[in-house]
């Protein structure tokens, strides 16, 4: 079995009400929506404290109403996910059935995407799958704060405990960030650690010019722009 849960709560710090706002004329979330309708998935289910959300989602799937508790700004997705898996199945799963974490925020995904991931969950030696990008920015040249003061500026550490500040950035490992367009897990491994990422961790390249996360208003204004001038539809991404 194959549950993709799209997570899709009311508030939102930087664009409001996103989940519902209209991007090229659709609700956000019916992006996700209908690419996980037309996908192999067996099993859609939505998780949102917004009536508007929840009234869209029961056209598609489940739709799960998140307690209070799961619905604030720092409430973590694992804990959503969970919640919304055994709502929809309170007898439990077998422990190769597979979930699938589709955000709303990266609407420009193929239901062909969303079955190919699932499908590599299947075939390879792995407990999870995190679509990435490329970073520009190698973590052997960042530096955290340690919190102490030196006269009146941060005290620095490199991030990774080695920098690699002197090397040129072509001669270090290439390094992967995550994009947040698909993630999935097998359910056994993500209901016994409680992570969407349980290792041995497979990394599926996401297609950079589609991998957006609507975070600001300007990543919104690109994907009208991306959407208008493209021709795209919810379940018509080419």
């Amino acid at each position: 079995m194959v549950v993709a849960i799209i997570l899709a709560r009311a508030g939102s710090r930087r664009i409001p009400f996103k989940n519902k706002r209209l991007l090229a004329g659709h609700p956000l979330v019916v992006w996700t929506l209908e690419a996980a309708r037309q996908s192999k998935a067996d099993r859609i289910a939505t998780s949102s404290d917004d009536d508007e959300i929840l009234d869209l989602a029961e056209e598609f799937g489940f739709a799960v109403r998140r307690p209070p508790e799961l619905a604030g700004d720092d409430a973590p997705d694992a804990a959503a996910i969970r919640h919304a898996l055994e709502a929809i199945q309170p007898s439990g799963y077998q422990s190769d059935d597979l979930v699938l974490h589709l955000r709303p925020t990266a609407p420009f995904r193929t239901p062909e995407e969303i079955t190919k991931v699932a499908e590599l969950l299947r075939r390879f030696p792995a407990e999870s799958v995190v679509s990435v990008v490329p970073t520009k920015e190698h973590p052997r040249k960042a530096f955290r704060e340690t919190g102490e003061i030196i006269g009146i500026f941060p005290e620095l550490v490199a991030y990774t405990g080695a920098s690699a500040l002197g090397e040129p950035s072509q001669g270090l490992p290439p390094v992967w960030h995550a994009a947040g367009f698909i993630d999935g897990a097998k359910i056994g491994s993500f209901l016994r650690h409680g992570r969407m990422d349980p290792d041995p961790i497979l990394g599926w390249p996401a297609p950079g010019g589609r991998s957006l996360d609507l975070d600001v208003e300007e990543d919104w204004e690109r994907a009208e722009v991306l959407a208008r001038e493209r021709g795209w539809r919810p379940g018509q991404i080419g």
